[in-house]
C-alpha cells in the first residue's frame, strides 16, 4: 500500500491548536498561578510557552517533561485538566512525528523497529488521556500492522476509529486497506473486508480502487474494470486510476482501448512522464514504432536520464535494427549504474544480434559475478552462458555447464534441449535423443524439440536410430503447434515422409517449405533457401535425405563432424529457434522488456 496521506502536517496543526491553548492559559489560569505562585503552575506555564515555539522532536520532549513535572509538583484541578490536554496533544504530536520518520522516508530507516516502539509508547500514552484522536489511532493501527506488530491492537484501533464515525473518505479508505493487509494471505478474508467497506461506503473511490486492484491481482479483470469505472464516475480526473484501468485493459488484450485511456490521461496532464512512458510502451507493443519513438523523444526533453525511457527506447531500436542508437542508450544507463542487470541483459541481446559473442559472454559473466556477490544466482544466467557457448560451436564447454544445471534441475526442459543440441553438435546422436525425449515429457509442445528430434530420426546416418513413424508423428505435431507456418518445420515433415518412402508427400511439403522460405528470405540465415532446394531435388530423385548429403552440399570440408549442420534452419543448435523463450539470448523476436 502506498504511503498514507491522512496524517496532515503535524507541526502546523499542533502549533495552531496550542496557540489557542496558550490563550486559555493566559486568560484563565495565570491569575491563579500568580496567587498560588507554586512550582507546578510555573512548570505548566513554561511548557505551554515552549510548546508554541517547538521546532523539533527534542523540543517536544522538553514540553512533555515539563508537563509531567507540573503534575508531580501539584496543580489546581483546572490547571491539571489543561496540563493533561497539553501532555496528550504533545505526546501525540511527537508520536506522529516519529511515525513520519518511519513511513516518510524511502528506503525506510534501518532503525524503524526501535522508532516504532518509541512512537507507539507516545501515542498510547496520549490515547489513555484522550481517546478520540483519529490520526493517532490510525498511526497505532499502521505501526502494529508492520512485521512483528500487535495485530490484535491494530484491529482494536481500527474498530475504535469506525466507532468514532470518521467521515473522511481518505481515512475510511485507509482503515479498510489496513484491515485488508491484516488478513495476511487469506484471499477470501481480504475480499470480505473490502466488500464490507463498500457496503457501508459504496461511493468511496479509494475502496473501489483497492478492490479493483485485488481483482486484477487475482486475474479477475472484468470485475476490476467495473470497480475502476465506478471509481472514475466519482473522481473522473484521477490519473492513477486511469493508469490502472489502462493496465487492466492491456491484460485483457484490449490494447487500443488502453491507449485511448492513456491518451485521455495525457490530455489532462500533457507532460506527466509516467503516463507518456506507458503510452510509448503500448505503442511499441502494437508495433507503432515511430509513434513510440517520437513520444519517448518528448520524454527525453523533460527527463533525459529517465531509466525507463532509455530501456524502452533501447528495446525499440533493437527491434528496428538501430543497434548504434540502442547501444548508445543502454551504455548511457550502464555508465550511470554499471551493475544494472536489466540493462546488462538487454545489451547481451544486442551483442548477440550483431554476432559479438565475446562481448555477450563478457556481459553474461558480469551478471553472474553480480549475482554471486549478492548470493542470489539465477540459473537462467548459466543457461544463457551454456547456450552462447553452443552457438559458438563450443559443444564440450556447453555440455559441462548444462550438466551442472541439470544436477540441480534434472527436469529443466530448456537445459535438456540445450544439452541435446550440444550432443548433436558433437555427433552423439543417441545422447541427443535421450535428452530430447526427456524434454518432451516436460514440454510436449516445444516446437523446437519436436522439430529437432523428428529431423534426427528421419535423417541420421545410423540405420538403427532412424524411426520414420516416430519422426512423422513428431513432425506433424510440430507443424500443428506452429500452424504450418515455419519453412524449416515443413522441411522436417517432408523428410519424415521421405524416410517412410512416401516421396510424393515429401515433394509436396518440401516445395511448400521452399516457397515459404523464399517469401521470408529476409528473415532467414544466408543459404537456407539453397539448402531447402537441395532437399527438394533429393526427393525428386526418390531418395530420402541423409545428413551426409547436407554436409557435402554445404561445404565439402574434409574432417567436419558428421553432425555439423543436422538441425533444421532457424532451429539449429548453433542459433536459437523462433519458438524459444524470448528471454534467451538472440531470439530477436521483438519482445520488449518489462519496465
Amino acid at each position: 500500500m502506498t504511503r498514507m496521506q491522512s496524517i496532515n502536517s503535524w507541526k502546523l496543526r499542533s502549533g495552531l491548536l496550542f496557540l489557542a491553548l496558550l490563550l486559555v492559559v493566559a486568560l484563565a489560569f495565570v491569575p491563579t498561578a500568580r496567587a498560588q505562585d507554586n512550582e507546578g503552575q510555573q512548570a505548566l506555564t513554561e511548557a505551554a510557552r515552549l510548546k508554541i515555539t517547538a521546532q523539533s522532536l527534542l523540543d517536544l520532549g522538553r514540553v512533555i517533561e515539563l508537563c509531567e513535572q507540573a503534575v508531580e509538583k501539584g496543580l489546581s484541578a483546572e490547571s491539571e485538566v489543561f496540563c493533561n490536554q497539553l501532555l496528550s496533544a504533545t505526546l501525540s504530536q511527537r508520536g506522529l512525528g516519529i511515525y513520519e520518520l518511519i513511513f516518510g522516508s524511502s528506503p525506510p530507516s534501518p532503525q524503524w523497529a526501535t522508532l516504532r516502539e518509541v512512537a507507539l509508547s507516545d501515542l498510547e500514552k496520549s490515547l489513555e488521556i484522550s481517546a478520540e484522536q483519529p490520526d493517532a489511532l490510525l498511526a497505532v493501527a499502521r505501526l502494529n500492522q508492520l512485521p512483528e506488530g500487535d495485530e490484535e491492537r491494530a484491529n482494536e484501533a481500527l474498530d475504535q476509529l469506525i466507532e468514532l464515525g470518521v467521515d473522511s473518505p481518505a481515512m475510511i479508505g485507509q482503515i479498510y486497506m489496513l484491515r485488508f493487509l491484516l488478513q495476511g494471505d487469506d484471499a477470501e478474508a481480504q475480499l470480505a473486508v473490502l466488500n464490507e467497506g463498500l457496503e457501508t461506503y459504496p461511493e468511496n473511490a479509494d475502496l473501489l480502487r483497492a478492490r479493483a486492484a485485488y481483482y486484477a491481482d487475482n486475474e479477475e479483470y472484468e470485475a476490476s474494470l467495473e470497480d475502476l469505472k465506478a471509481a472514475l464516475t466519482i473522481e473522473p480526473d484521477h490519473i492513477p486510476t486511469l493508469q490502472v484501468l489502462a493496465g487492466v485493459l492491456e491484460s485483457l488484450d484490449r490494447t487500443e482501448e488502453a491507449l485511448a485511456v492513456l491518451e485521455e490521461a495525457s490530455n489532462q496532464a500533457p507532460e506527466l512522464v509516467p503516463v507518456m512512458l506507458e503510452r510509448a510502451r503500448l505503442l511499441a507493443r502494437t508495433e507503432k514504432w515511430e509513434e513510440a519513438l517520437e513520444l519517448l523523444n518528448q520524454v527525453a526533453q523533460l527527463d533525459p536520464n529517465n531509466i525507463t525511457l532509455l530501456l524502452i527506447r533501447t528495446a525499440i531500436n533493437q527491434e528496428l535494427g538501430n543497434y548504434d542508437d540502442a547501444l548508445g542508450d543502454v551504455n548511457r544507463i550502464l555508465s550511470a549504474i554499471p551493475e544494472f542487470e536489466p540493462a546488462l541483459r538487454l545489451r547481451v541481446v544486442l551483442w548477440f544480434e550483431q554476432e559479438e559473442y565475446g562481448r555477450a559472454m563478457q556481459d553474461l559473466k558480469n551478471i553472474l559475478r553480480i549475482q554471486e556477490r549478492n548470493g542470489e544466482v539465477d540459473s537462467e544466467i548459466y543457461l544463457q552462458i551454456a547456450s552462447l557457448l553452443a552457438m559458438q560451436d563450443k559443444w564440450e564447454e556447453a555440455i559441462i555447464v548444462f550438466d551442472e544445471l541439470l544436477k540441480d534441475s534434472p527436469d529443466d526442459p530448456y537445459a535438456l534441449r540445450g544439452r541435446g543440441d550440444a550432443y548433436l553438435g558433437l555427433g552423439q546422436e543417441e545422447d541427443a535423443i535421450v535428452d530430447y525425449e526427456h524434454s518432451l515429457e516436460i514440454a510436449p509442445e516445444d516446437s523446437g524439440v519436436l522439430n529437432n528430434l523428428s529431423w534426427l530420426l528421419s535423417t541420421s546416418m545410423n540405420d538403427e536410430l532412424r524411426d520414420g513413424d516416430r519422426a512423422l508423428e513428431l513432425a506433424v505435431k510440430a507443424c500443428e503447434v506452429t500452424e504450418y507456418g515455419e519453412a524449416h518445420i515443413l522441411s522436417t515433415l517432408a523428410a519424415a515422409h521421405a524416410e517412410l518412402g512416401d516421396f510424393e508427400e515429401a515433394r509436396t511439403w518440401s516445395a511448400k517449405s521452399v516457397e515459404l522460405a523464399i517469401e521470408h528470405a529476409d528473415e532467414l540465415r544466408d543459404g537456407i533457401v539453397d539448402s531447402l532446394r537441395a532437399e527438394l531435388e533429393c526427393y525428386e530423385r526418390n531418395e530420402p535425405w541423409r545428413e551426409e548429403d547436407q554436409l557435402g552440399a554445404d561445404s565439402g570440408d574434409e574432417g567436419e563432424d558428421a553432425a555439423g549442420d543436422d538441425d533444421k534452419p532457424a532451429d539449429d543448435p548453433k542459433e536459437p529457434g523462433k519458438g524459444e523463450d524470448p528471454s534467451r539470448p538472440g531470439t530477436g523476436d521483438g519482445t520488449l522488456i518489462s519496465v
